[in-house]
């Protein structure tokens, strides 16, 4: 019956789902127990920070029109929050591109581990990848954005990504 904590882990539980699996149980299963509290369910393609305590940076995703026609829809994005000089994510989501354009949100529920989260940082490099080997892992070929400098705080405005570099 604790509906609060149920979305934070199905929320979490989106970044390694397959996107078939996220469409057919966890959205449903997210909006069902955010309906039940009364909460408004964001529509599809738009994230929600999963509570409205600690810091949180929005970001819209686009990939480049001159790279559509060589990405297919099934390949995963994954965007990353990234302490200066720090190597380990503080926030990941997955999606995939067929979902772009999107505005996702980074916040401490999307922390990997719990000793790691965005809130520990003063200022984040946020990335988004296209892997076109499926990995979360960064290869050569993969399409990439990203945005450095980025101060932790409560945010409105969102922090805007155009897929459209290539990983040497």
């Amino acid at each position: 019956q604790d509906y609060r904590q149920a979305i934070e882990y199905w929320q979490q539980a989106k970044i390694k789902e397959a996107p078939e699996q996220i469409e057919r149980f966890l959205d449903p299963a997210i909006a069902s127990a955010a309906e039940r509290l009364g909460l408004e369910v964001p529509p599809a393609g738009v994230e929600q920070p999963a509570s409205d305590s600690g810091p949180s940076i929005p970001v819209t995703l686009t990939l480049a029109p001159a790279l559509k026609s060589k990405v297919s829809d099934d390949l995963p994005v994954f965007v990353f929050a990234r302490a200066e000089g720090g190597r380990m994510p503080l926030a990941v989501v997955k999606l995939t591109a067929g979902e772009l354009p999107a505005t996702i949100v980074l916040d401490d529920s999307k922390a990997v581990m719990a000793a790691g989260k965005l809130s520990s940082a003063k200022q984040v490099n946020v990335s988004a990848r296209i892997s076109f080997s499926g990995q979360a892992i960064e290869q050569p070929g993969d399409l990439f954005a990203e945005a450095k400098g980025i101060p932790v705080e409560k945010r409105t405005a969102p922090v805007e990504l155009i897929i459209a570099d290539v990983v040497k």
